[in-house]
């Protein structure tokens, strides 16, 4: 979604509000699929979500995968429309299957909520393979806890150490929260020996990354670490 907002912005910027706006709503009315996505999401970040639904619709109906993703949030938000979580899994999974991996996250989610963990599982790897941070953090829980998956130690390291090691924007709070909880994961992985050789070194290494983030969790033990000296 950032890549969206940062695209809009170069244009309203550069070209002017009016005249990309006068624009884009021409393409979209001449049936231009991304432009009505677009448009769709200049509505919506502007709170009106009646218009941003409409054309989310148009654009998702033409195989849109960045318009379903939304238009399948809209639906699952109650934005612009009734609330449907049957249509807005549709939705995602529309999108999920053109290869959006926010969508592909969000399907998982929906899945793991029904209790259906290998479906959950397979689309939240989907999204994960695609680097997206919130479903490497979870797949390494997935790994961990055998959930849905066989157990391995090792792929959750794996995981945990891919998210952990993700640039994020430090004010965004989830993506924050899923880069500590990564960092804080693969301390403790390294702290047991499980999945990877046990290094303490390394396993406070961490721990300090992770504290950094504001995770509190991580912050507590690093204390108790240093008295136990």
């Amino acid at each position: 979604m950032r890549r969206i907002v940062y695209f809009l912005s170069f244009l309203f910027v550069y070209i002017g509000y009016g005249q990309v706006s006068d624009n884009l709503r021409k393409s979209a009315e001449q049936g231009d699929a991304r432009s009505q996505f677009l448009l769709g999401f200049d509505y919506g970040r502007n709170g009106d979500f009646k218009n941003a639904f409409y054309w989310f619709s148009k654009s998702a109906n033409q195989q849109d995968a960045d318009a379903q993703f939304f238009l399948a949030r809209a639906y699952e938000n109650g934005e612009g429309t009734e609330k449907s979580k049957e249509k807005a899994e549709i939705w995602f999974k529309k999108s999920a299957e053109l290869g959006n991996a926010d969508a592909q996250f969000r399907l998982g989610g929906l899945y793991f909520e029904k209790e259906e963990y290998a479906k959950a599982t397979y689309w939240i790897e989907k999204s994960a393979e695609q680097g997206n941070l919130a479903a490497q953090y979870f797949l390494g829980e997935f790994y961990y806890s055998g959930k849905g998956i066989e157990q391995n130690y090792a792929k959750a390291a794996f995981w945990w150490f891919k998210a952990a090691n993700q640039e994020v924007d430090i004010d965004n709070e989830s993506q924050r929260n899923a880069l500590a909880r990564s960092q804080y994961r693969l301390a403790g992985l390294y702290i047991q020996g499980k999945g990877v050789e046990s290094s303490e070194e390394k396993g406070k290494y961490w721990l300090r990354k992770s504290c950094k983030n504001f995770y509190d969790e991580a912050c507590e033990i690093l204390n108790k670490l240093k008295k136990n000296r």
